[in-house]
């Protein structure tokens, strides 16, 4: 007979209730999501009983780290790669991507086209001034030159006025998020797993 599931680690826990929390608040038009998602996580433990400790506060942390990414230099490397599963879209294949990038003008809808363009160039120019968009040493190996052409193709496409896979219907993005929320709670668990069999060799 099959041997019964092994019970995750702490930090493989941390990585999936962060992705489960993670925009689990989300409007498109508030600057506070990541904000509201980890009171959520907050009143999902006071609701269980569940009292505050210092695995509580980093699911907590985790949240509130989505709404910059900037971890390089954090030393926690089950963050890094809870950030780095969040960012994994940009070095997708350039369909996938444009995908994506489709799907956030969805999600934007409510922007004039002509500011979602220059605002979006904006946010993107951002991340090709980092130093690195990948935390963690394999994605930044393997992905960090893939997400940078990505992203480097799109705002050329912006600055002409063009967005890729633009839509004229916003409705089934909340369902694609959804999908996409749980493909990123795998790949978290995943890397948190890869890790742990590391450390206990």
């Amino acid at each position: 007979s099959p041997s019964p599931p092994t019970c995750p680690s702490k930090h493989v826990a941390i990585c999936y209730m962060s992705t489960f929390f993670h925009d689990s608040i989300y409007n498109p038009s508030s600057p506070t999501n990541e904000q509201d998602s980890a009171k959520l996580w907050n009143t999902f433990c006071d609701a269980l009983n569940i009292p505050p400790s210092d695995d509580t506060a980093k699911v907590h942390d985790y949240i509130i780290k989505t709404k910059l990414h900037d971890v390089a230099n954090e030393n926690d490397p089950y963050l890094k790669i809870f950030i780095d599963a969040d960012m994994g879209v940009l070095s997708k294949s350039n369909s996938a991507y444009d995908n994506y990038a489709g799907l956030i003008r969805e999600e934007y809808k409510h922007i004039e086209r002509s500011i979602y363009c220059e605002k979006r160039a904006e946010v993107l120019t951002k991340f090709l001034s980092t130093k690195r968009i990948y935390a963690s040493d394999k994605m930044y190996a393997e992905n960090e030159s893939i997400a940078r052409d990505n992203i480097i193709r799109e705002i050329s496409m912006l600055e002409s006025g063009i967005i890729p896979r633009e839509r004229k219907g916003i409705e089934g993005w909340k369902r694609r998020r959804v999908k996409v929320a749980f493909i990123l709670m795998a790949a978290a668990a995943v890397g948190a797993n890869v890790l742990e069999r590391k450390k206990g060799k």
